[in-house]
């Protein structure tokens, strides 16, 4: 583009004036030499921030992964916990029923043996009551020895349960301090990213800009997605516009995503946050809706990732469904995430399946997952690989 337009001048003065001379042209030839070194060092560092953008990337999909997985971790650790909490709670009442049990039957005994007479004054009997008593404390003595065995057993097992409870507990804390590291290095690679990202910062606030707006606009969650994607194909035309007009080829949309990758990958895709399911498409919500997507239970505060690659659609506040992410996957296919307390993606931003995008909510943390294929929800449970 420089070299044209500094030939365009040399033409221009040419044409106006005399046959340029060799000071003339050694000048053009200067001037065209430092455009072309100047493009270099651009191309040079264009591609330096690139490189660099995907490594702190692919680094941000390594960590994700291990904060997910060590949130999974805690999430076992918890529910063995309760399960042993439960047990040592089931496991002391029994053996303070059993003591109840022996005391009365050990003090009743010992009455009988030690003051038989005065007993028997106090509770007079017959002859045969009186040896029925006999003959039943001769029964109970096996039964308290099996009794006091079956205590032995409880009481050792009440211990090892209380041992492996505090075992979990010490795990968890370890796990917890080490969740707490990696969210330490995840901050940092977004401090990172967002150094980098800032090269292109004008044009993501515009797209931003631009987001915000049609949400404004927007009736209901498929107006929007209708509004977004009449967006994209303006955008498009412009692209291709523009190429025409500078005579050259149209480049490739950036960033570009498979029109066939995702729908390939049915069955396959990573859940965006460990939690747990708990409601499913086509189930009945309180207010007599049917619900279009899935909605997990989580931590607080729980990792969340693109589960696929795509750009960014929207990212922001919408209506009821709080901060909503919509990434383009190609092929028609769109995912959305709502529920997030925080996102770290900005529109129009190539995302990397794993990539960080955001964490939900310190309480009530939950995710809500949509999968719309030309604008129409699908069923996303059977897309996603489900932790067990």
């Amino acid at each position: 583009m420089m070299k044209a337009l500094l030939l365009a001048c040399l033409l221009l003065t040419t044409a106006a004036s005399a046959q340029p001379t060799p000071a003339d042209l050694k000048r053009v030839e200067q001037q065209l030499e430092s455009a072309r070194q100047l493009e270099q060092e651009h191309a040079r560092k264009a591609n330096e921030v690139s490189a660099d953008m995907q490594s702190v990337r692919r680094q941000m999909v390594r960590a994700a992964k291990n904060i997910q997985e060590k949130e999974q971790q805690l999430s076992d650790l918890d529910k063995q916990q309760a399960a042993l909490v439960a047990r040592q709670k089931e496991l002391e009442k029994k053996l303070a029923l059993t003591q109840k049990q022996l005391v009365r039957l050990a003090t009743g005994m010992q009455t009988l043996a030690v003051r038989p007479s005065a007993f028997l004054w106090i509770h007079p009997q017959a002859p045969v009551d009186n040896l029925r008593s006999r003959i039943l404390m001769q029964y109970s003595l096996p039964v308290i020895g099996k009794t006091s065995e079956q205590t032995r057993r409880d009481l050792a097992e009440l211990t090892i349960v209380r041992n492996e409870l505090a075992n979990k507990i010490a795990q968890a804390r370890t796990t917890a301090a080490q969740l707490e590291e990696r969210s330490i290095q995840m901050e940092k690679l977004l401090q990172q990213k967002a150094v980098l990202q800032s090269q292109y910062q004008a044009s993501y606030d515009q797209a931003k800009k631009r987001a915000a707006q049609l949400a404004n606009q927007a009736k209901d969650l498929k107006d929007l997605l209708e509004q977004l994607e009449t967006e994209r194909q303006k955008k498009e035309a412009e692209r291709r516009r523009h190429a025409a007009a500078t005579q050259q080829p149209a480049p490739p949309p950036a960033p570009a995503v498979s029109a066939t990758a995702f729908a390939e990958s049915f069955g396959a895709l990573p859940l965006p946050v460990r939690g747990q399911v708990a409601q499913n498409f086509g189930d009945i919500t309180p207010s007599g809706a049917h619900v279009k997507g899935m909605m997990l239970t989580t931590r607080p505060r729980a990792q969340v990732i693109a589960p696929f690659d795509g750009v960014v659609l929207f990212s922001g506040p919408f209506q009821s469904y709080g901060q909503l992410l919509i990434l383009d996957c190609g092929g028609g296919y769109v995912v959305l995430l709502a529920g997030m307390e925080t996102i770290s993606a900005s529109v129009g931003q190539e995302l990397l399946t794993g990539e960080p995008i955001g964490t939900t909510r310190a309480a009530a943390a939950h995710l809500y997952i949509e999968i719309r294929k030309d604008g129409q929800a699908i069923d996303p449970k059977g897309w996603f690989v489900l932790q067990g």
